[in-house]
């Protein structure tokens, strides 16, 4: 079966749009705030282009199958909370890593650079997108901490709190502006702030 050019592209246009939302946090990470807006209009903008040809196409009655598979998988992205996966996602495959941490600055066995800043050691720099930094906030003896998955500029960030009396963080905690606040599970918060 010979495949057609149409086909072809809007099988590598719908897989690049299917990655890049897989993928988004790493892309981020790797080609900062700045980038991601070329990077989007590419990606998207690819695949509107193979959708418009592709709906042309079925107009004059020669291919279907375009069409059908670039809406399957926009359905797809529309329906699948990619966002919500990966946040569970990036924090169950380090959850474990991530008490190991906690339990070492409440044991004090983790030296803090500043009094708000921990860089963690190598083993753990993966932990936090800010460099292998956390941020550390104390209140009445406690420390709540905070590991990026985002680090803008300013206070616009995205991260997992551990919050040692499964407290929700006020609104300005960290020095942010929390948008977003999800209880993960106890003692565990993500939030969001821009």
């Amino acid at each position: 079966m010979k495949v057609s050019l149409l086909l072809f592209t809007s099988i590598i246009s719908s897989f690049i749009l299917f990655m890049f939302h897989l993928f988004k946090w790493e892309l981020l990470k790797t080609f900062t705030l700045l980038l991601m807006p070329i990077i989007w209009l590419a990606v998207y903008g690819f695949f509107i282009l193979i959708y418009i040809i592709a709906i042309a196409r079925i107009l004059k009655k020669k291919e279907r199958l375009p069409f059908y598979l670039q809406s399957l998988v926009l359905l797809l992205i529309l329906i699948i909370p990619f966002e919500q996966i990966l946040i569970d996602l990036y924090f169950a495959i380090n959850k474990s890593q991530r008490a190991e941490v906690v339990s070492m600055i409440q044991n004090e066995t983790m030296t803090t650079s500043s009094e708000a800043k921990v860089h963690l050691p190598n083993k753990y720099t993966h932990l936090s997108s800010d460099d292998g930094s956390i941020e550390i906030e104390e209140q009445n003896g406690e420390y709540s901490l905070l590991f990026y998955t985002y680090k803008g500029i300013q206070d616009d960030f995205n991260g997992y709190i551990f919050s040692p009396n499964d407290k929700k963080p006020s609104n300005y905690s960290f020095g942010g502006d929390l948008k977003e606040i999800q209880r993960i599970e106890e003692n565990w918060f993500y939030v969001v702030s821009y």
